[in-house]
């Protein structure tokens, strides 16, 4: 027994009639005190591996398992290709702004359900965190399949669902990405499906993107100029281009009105040569995320812009 608890059994015999004297007692009682102990460490250890393997707030495979069973799906040798799926839920911030943290829970619970209801039992779904899932589709697959099942889920995840009294829905968009046994890590896999996720969302969302090498070209070179843009303004790697713009008025020639637009475009430590940056990204969208763009970059854009007027003038 463990306190008013009782764990389990212990069942001795003695020979003959004798009765059991007070130190085999204490003896018995030691030994279902250990065997209690044992039983409890076994099943705080059962515990601690399910919460590791597990996401606590849905039960689907944590990021833990997720990159455990990738990395054992591609080891060279195993059938393949094997097919993800990356998926986003689109605006979820606005429905938790708006129905409160718990009713939020509530419905990444209810895709967490239907994702599993929308899948094969031996599939991995894993939720990476927030509002990512990742979909593993047991065996091999082709991409027709894949971009098929996506489709299946695209309309199961977007159904609306009932919550504190409102009905709510979010589309969702999801990313494909194949990869060869031997041929691919777990961690690139995933980024690739993940690119192709953006790619979706960037469309508008609540669709289906498939990767292409195209995508890992753009993404490589946007990490390059996110990583160096902060050193690039007190390096003066940065250059001001400007572009003539005509405006038409109403009566008016099509060039009543002249201006420019300005067109920062980043050099040297931002890429590892120019000719590789044509065409350029558009490097203040790409870089709008808080922090990414260094407070006095405003600075630097406005006094570019007042130094260049005054030499024409």
């Amino acid at each position: 027994m463990a306190g008013q608890i009782t764990t389990g059994a212990l069942g001795l015999i003695k020979q003959g009639d004798r009765a059991w004297n007070d130190s085999e007692v204490t003896t018995l009682k030691l030994i279902a005190a250990l065997l209690t102990q044992v039983q409890a460490r076994i099943c705080a250890e059962e515990d601690l591996r399910y919460a590791a393997y597990h996401d606590p707030l849905t039960g689907l495979a944590s990021r833990r398992a997720l990159f455990e069973y990738l990395d054992d799906r591609l080891c060279a040798g195993n059938p393949g290709p094997v097919g993800v799926l990356f998926l986003d839920l689109d605006r979820l911030k606005a429905l938790n702004d708006f129905l409160g943290h718990r009713a939020a829970d509530t419905y990444l619970c209810r895709i967490a359900q239907r994702l599993s209801e929308g899948n094969g039992h031996d599939d991995m779904v894993a939720r990476l965190g927030g509002d990512e899932f990742v979909v593993v589709l047991d065996g091999p697959a082709t991409l027709d399949q894949v971009t098929a099942r996506a489709e299946a889920l695209l309309q199961h995840v977007g159904e609306s669902v009932a919550l504190d009294g409102q009905t709510v829905g979010r589309g969702v968009s999801v990313g494909v990405a194949l990869g060869e046994p031997g041929e691919i890590l777990s961690v690139t896999l995933l980024s690739r499906a993940d690119q192709a996720m953006m790619s979706a969302k960037a469309q508008g969302g609540n669709s289906v993107g498939v990767f292409t090498e195209d995508m890992n070209d753009r993404g490589e070179r946007r990490t390059i100029i996110e990583m160096n843009l902060r050193t690039s303004i007190d390096d003066d790697h940065l250059t001001l281009e400007y572009q003539p713009r005509s405006i038409c008025e109403p009566g008016g020639s099509s060039a009543s009105k002249r201006s420019c637009d300005g067109t920062t475009r980043c050099w040297g430590n931002c890429s590892r040569s120019s000719s590789s940056m044509s065409p350029n990204p558009p490097i203040l969208q790409v870089n709008s995320a808080p922090g990414l763009w260094t407070p006095h970059a405003p600075g630097w854009g406005s006094g570019s812009v007042i130094s260049g007027t005054s030499i024409w003038s």
